[in-house]
């Protein structure tokens, strides 16, 4: 019994892997050439309005050309050397290195150097993050800013915060008591539900750990010289807390998104701003900043829509782009029909799994199914053995993956089951 359920968990394993490995091995044989290729789209802080660049490409005989043009959303076509005169704040590496860099951009008196340095990009979703269970807190002017290796680790436990140290594996309860204490003064109720800190080593070390407790309080915890500092802060507009992203700039602490999907810059001085941008939940999207502006860009289903804010988020202008759904081809019908669920990882938002219609796949599964009953049925294998009718369901569901996966560990059956096999057959 023991062998056959771990049989069950190595037949889910063959399906995991195969449903991750086999599409991606699909489209890389068939994939479709020809077409309209990549878009973009950017903000001209010259003709303050966007250029859109599209790569097309067609086939020819026996070569594959293509190009990149650019036009406004009126229609207006522009040239390549024109473009980059339109995004100076875009091109100033390479502007100052052929000497045609100007010495004001928009009125403003400019240098390489400043430019440069007001320029920033950053990822941002609405996905809250993974939680590890021990989480390094980095003291503001200790040790931790000279060495890679942590001394300690913290994890917040429904009795309070505990510091491990990593050499001995030992609990540090003097410096566990001192944190508690703080956080139990300014009314922190244990657990912690979620904590954020920045990837960033300097930024993690200033701010510390955003954390929100089991009453969806929010806190920023933090260490200095090994004495605790912790700060209640207020919520945007009373709201519960998704995620929170550090900011790149100076003029933003963090961006947080709420469970409602607003979206709301921190301000240094710890103030809120609520931005002008739709819904975020099951969104990842983009920052850019520079001299001018701060940029959003939000993709969503056949679109992208990048919104344009000033220094003081303001929202100046916005514009999307629609991607026409591609005709499904051939091979889009038979990899619906081959290969029902793709599983794979992102960035943001973790593990996914994709099935296909149920309309397209389930009728090949059905007929893996009886191929499958077919062969137990001639291998001696009882269709009222719960092993072999769940052997079924599996290739039902997942067809060729479950079809794969039974195969490759096969139900072998036990003496007992053999002896009673050949008792029938007499």
């Amino acid at each position: 019994m023991l062998i056959k359920i771990i049989r069950i968990i190595a037949v889910l394993f063959a399906v995991t892997a195969a449903a991750s490995v086999l599409p991606r091995l699909y489209d890389t044989t068939f994939s479709s050439r020809g077409g309209r290729g990549h878009k973009d789209i950017r903000y001209s802080e010259i003709l303050k309005d966007f250029i859109i660049s599209e790569y097309v490409y067609s086939s020819e005989k026996s070569h594959t050309a293509g190009q990149t043009i650019y036009y406004d959303r009126h229609g207006k076509s522009y040239s390549r050397d024109s473009v980059d005169q339109l995004f100076l704040l875009d091109n100033v590496s390479q502007l100052a290195y052929e000497g045609r860099f100007p010495d004001t951009i928009c009125g403003m008196a400019v240098t390489p150097e400043l430019v440069s340095s007001e320029a920033f990009s950053q990822y941002y979703s609405a996905q809250p993050g993974l939680y590890y269970g021990l989480c390094e807190l980095r003291d503001r002017k200790s040790y931790t800013s000279r060495s890679l290796e942590p001394r300690d680790l913290f994890r917040i436990t429904p009795e309070g915060i505990q510091f491990i140290v990593c050499e001995t594996n030992q609990i540090d309860e003097e410096k566990s008591r001192r944190f508690t204490t703080e956080l139990t003064r300014l009314d922190f109720r244990f657990p912690a539900l979620r904590m954020w800190t920045s990837p960033d080593k300097s930024v993690s070390e200033a701010i510390g750990y955003y954390v929100t407790d089991s009453k969806n309080y929010l806190y920023c915890l933090s260490m200095e010289l090994s004495t605790p500092v912790v700060q209640k802060l207020e919520k945007p507009d009373n709201k519960n807390i998704r995620n929170v992203n550090f900011g790149k700039s100076s003029d933003i602490r963090a961006l947080l998104i709420t469970e409602d999907g607003d979206t709301y810059i921190q301000h240094p001085d710890l103030s809120y701003t609520r931005l002008a941008l739709p819904s975020s939940l099951g969104k990842s999207g983009t920052l850019n900043g520079n001299l001018f502006y701060r940029i959003f860009t939000l993709p969503d289903r056949n679109r992208q829509t990048t919104f344009v804010f000033d220094r003081d988020f303001r929202l100046l202008d916005s514009c999307s782009l629609y991607y026409s759904p591609r005709p499904q081809s051939t091979a889009g019908v038979f990899k619906e029909l081959l290969l029902p669920l793709r599983i794979g990882q992102t960035a943001w938002n973790g593990f996914y799994a994709d099935w296909s219609p149920i309309k397209r796949f389930i009728w090949f599964n059905l007929i893996l199914t009886a191929i499958a009953l077919y062969y137990k049925r001639k291998n001696g294998n009882r269709l009222s053995d719960a092993f072999t009718v769940t052997d079924l369901l599996l290739v039902v569901v997942f067809g060729i993956y479950g079809f794969i996966g039974i195969f490759a560990f096969p139900l072998k059956r036990s003496q007992k089951e053999i002896v009673k096999s050949k008792s029938a057959d007499l």
